[in-house]
């Protein structure tokens, strides 16, 4: 919003909303905003939008071939801009507990794909970009 990509006239997707605490945010502040989660919202209809916001989802998904499809979902849906936000391994801070995957298991259980500076991180994507997963790390692109 700070940049402007996100005005009162942008509709905003947030896929893979966890229970929605942005989503409450932006439409609080005026953002046309649904959310998607398959956990906490399945029921909703993930609609095309002018952004769609695919935040601190990338890096928790454990299954590459999953986590590519996610990403070319939300691409799918994004009718001006997709943004990607993930992570860090080095913001994890003593948190990994075990390699598992491509990732690794939190001390909580939880997994976390390791994704480095280079490979993620946050990334805007506009929709005259050819393909999103270009944004994932290459072990992870379709092929």
């Amino acid at each position: 919003m700070q940049d402007s990509l996100i005005t009162a006239e942008t509709s905003v997707l947030d896929y893979g909303c966890g229970q929605g605490d942005d989503v409450r945010r932006l439409q609080e502040q005026g953002i046309p905003c649904v959310g998607w989660d398959p956990f906490f919202s399945p029921s909703v209809d993930r609609q095309q939008s002018d952004v769609v916001n695919l935040g601190y989802v990338v890096n928790v998904i454990e299954n590459a071939a999953e986590r590519a499809k996610t990403v070319n979902d939300a691409w799918s849906l994004a009718k001006k801009l997709l943004i990607i936000s993930a992570r860090l391994t080095s913001n994890l801070d003593g948190r990994i507990r075990l390699p598992f995957a491509d990732g690794y298991l939190t001390r909580r259980g939880t997994f976390q794909s390791s994704m480095s500076s280079k490979s993620s991180g946050i990334g805007l994507m506009p929709r005259s970009a050819s393909r999103a997963w270009q944004l994932l790390p290459e072990r992870n692109r379709p092929q």
